[in-house]
């Protein structure tokens, strides 16, 4: 009895070292070093979807995030980078102001790797995730020139950024070159400046999802309601086809790669830039893949 006791003992202390071995092999096949890397991630209000992707990364990355959301503008965001970069390892940031972020880094002697989310800098970053902004704007174009009304109102909101722009132009280029007059507007993202853009119109399209619900609550019964993006109180709109249509793309990858490349830069490895496709989706889709993981991602 005491003999098989032994050589129990024996046969499970090769069982564990068999484990650890295997568990270091797999360890060192992915590349992972077992550090943990302090990533900062500089974005005011990012999605519960852009969320779960970095947080799904922050797991298999080995990385502890530290989301700032507080501040108020561009050079408060700088200032709260200004603070960051000791003590974390890279950088993950929507530039508020990329022209004012850009002079900033150039001025730094050294400064952590930076990945920019959803806007681009243009100049000194590790790379860039986010999504075609021209892509998502003729692909909602090309979309809408299948209504029959001749003119469609681009609402855009107060506060333009550069990506914007970019998807402004596409959706206004697409629906001229198919015959569709464009009028372009601004509004802040509530139901009263909203209705007070667009109520001489019935061929709408937003290209901020900050603009999908005020719109959806404002607009006559007979509008045609179209935009870019996609917000988590958008989906009764979307569902019961009171919204006929969105150009949307991945959040949750957005996050998860953004997370992804701010590990391995900081390992010191090459990261790419990685522009993330456009899909449309309506009533009808909605809840087949791969539109449904885009909306609802589960992380």
């Amino acid at each position: 009895m005491k003999e098989f006791s032994v050589r129990a003992v024996f046969v499970s202390l090769w069982a564990v070292a068999a484990i650890i071995l295997v568990a270091m092999m797999a360890q060192n096949a992915s590349g992972r070093s077992g550090k943990i890397y302090n990533i900062s991630v500089l974005m005011r209000s990012p999605s519960d979807r852009f969320t779960k992707g970095m947080d799904q990364a922050a797991l298999e990355f080995n990385a502890d995030l530290h989301i700032l959301s507080g501040y108020a503008d561009a050079q408060s965001q700088l200032e709260y980078l200004d603070r960051e970069i000791a003590a974390t390892d890279a950088v993950v940031m929507f530039p508020e102001d990329p022209a004012l972020a850009q002079d900033y880094l150039d001025q730094l002697r050294q400064r952590p790797p930076l990945i920019t989310a959803m806007q681009p800098l243009g100049g000194r970053q590790s790379a860039h995730v986010g999504p075609d902004d021209e892509a998502l704007g003729r692909t909602l174009g090309e979309w809408i020139a299948q209504d029959e009304n001749e003119v469609c109102l681009i609402l855009e909101p107060e506060e333009v950024m550069p990506y914007h722009a970019k998807r402004k132009d596409a959706l206004a280029d697409a629906l001229t070159s198919a015959g569709l007059a464009c009028v372009i507007g601004q509004a802040a993202p509530n139901p009263e400046s909203v209705k007070a853009a667009s109520k001489s119109f019935t061929l709408i399209a937003v290209i901020d999802e900050s603009l999908l619900v005020p719109l959806c609550e404002v607009a006559t019964v007979n509008s045609a309601l179209y935009g870019i993006g996609y917000d988590s109180y958008a989906r009764q709109y979307l569902e019961s086809g009171r919204l006929s249509g969105l150009a949307v793309y991945s959040e949750y990858d957005a996050g998860y790669l953004s997370l992804r490349a701010a590990v391995l830069a900081a390992e010191g490895k090459n990261t790419e830039s990685v522009m993330l496709s456009a899909l449309r989706a309506n009533a009808s889709n909605m809840y087949q893949e791969p539109i449904v993981n885009i909306l609802f991602p589960i992380g």
